[in-house]
């Protein structure tokens, strides 16, 4: 018998594949079987074996039986591996097959007992993804001739067991014009930012610690002070060895006066890299080439790769001061 003798019995059957009477070739009924066996697998199901048992019932010899239930498995593994002949099946190192000769386990009826078993170990539940999220702390708050302020907080939706690191892409247009019409923006702020700014997650870390910083006091202004260069990025949270936003962002431009009409656009894609726990060596801490404040950034694309997907962070806002004061108009956000 070219059939390994089955000394157990399956302990996960899925499938019983019936035959006709001293038969060991698979009928139309047993042959939709199988093929409905093989279209529901879930998809993870290549990672888990499959295990085929061939029986027959008692009447007949047992030299008889025990090829006839060699057979039923033999058979029943060459359909799970193309069903119907023609569609893509389980492949051969998947399978396993073992022959038990005759039995009655399955009833008294001898029908009941001409059967190959189909088996496979369930898998467990993949775990959920992690996931990244974005929360509005403060605003966006419009001020006055393209001011405004926006504090927001990444965390995830659950702890990390092995810490890893949020990383936010940043671009940032600015179009300033005076009252002329005249594009003025290179004199006030640099027109177009593009760099990466990151936050570190410790292991065992990500929802609960992810809260605002206590702010540090600001500063008092000295006389005749120039316009103040954008800000955007994390205040430092206490208790850390190193500068460290918290998960913490902020968006905020000044006003740039009266006399003046344009826009400012900002696109933020943040995604947090578990187990990415040490950052490529251009991330610097207080970078001067960004506006990421004490976060470490660069502006080098770091070219990271198994990310959770994008969180988006986006704002534009636009206004027009050309001859008086006015509010900044938020004119969309995420989120």
């Amino acid at each position: 018998m070219s059939c390994p003798v089955g000394t157990t019995s399956p302990a996960s059957p899925v499938l019983q594949v019936p035959f006709d009477n001293g038969v060991g070739t698979l009928n139309g009924v047993a042959q939709a079987l199988v093929s409905d066996f093989v279209s529901k697998r879930p998809p993870l199901s290549f990672l888990a074996p499959v295990r085929v048992d061939g029986y027959a019932s008692e009447p007949g010899t047992q030299e008889f039986n025990w090829s006839l239930s060699c057979e039923r498995a033999t058979n029943t593994v060459a359909e799970l591996t193309r069903p119907g002949g023609f569609m893509p099946g389980i492949p051969k190192t998947q399978l396993s097959l073992f022959a038990h000769g005759e039995t009655s386990e399955f009833g008294g009826d001898p029908a009941r007992n001409r059967v190959a078993v189909i088996s496979t170990p369930k898998l467990p539940a993949p775990a959920p993804p992690r996931r990244l999220l974005i929360s509005t702390e403060t605003g966006p708050t419009p001020q006055d001739c393209g001011g405004y302020s926006w504090s927001t907080s990444f965390l995830l939706s659950k702890d990390s067991d092995v810490g890893g690191h949020i990383v936010q892409h940043i671009v940032v247009d600015y179009d300033i014009k005076n009252m002329f019409g005249i594009d003025i923006t290179s004199t006030i702020v640099k027109p177009h930012w593009d760099f990466w700014e990151a936050w570190d997650v410790q292991a065992g870390e990500g929802t609960a610690r992810m809260v605002p910083p206590t702010p540090a006091p600001a500063p008092t202004p000295a006389p005749a002070t120039p316009t103040p260069v954008p800000t955007k990025g994390g205040n430092r949270a206490p208790g850390f060895a190193v500068p460290y936003s918290a998960g913490r962002d902020n968006f905020a431009d000044p006003d740039h006066g009266t006399g003046t009409k344009g826009s400012i656009k900002v696109t933020g894609d943040a995604q947090f890299y578990e187990g990415l726990t040490t950052l490529p060596a251009h991330f610097i801490h207080s970078n001067p080439a960004t506006t990421a404040g004490a976060a470490p950034s660069t502006t080098t694309d770091p070219k990271l790769t198994g990310g959770t997907p994008n969180v988006d962070h986006d704002l534009l806002v636009e206004w027009d001061c050309r001859f008086a004061k006015s509010k900044t108009t938020i004119v969309s956000h995420t989120p």
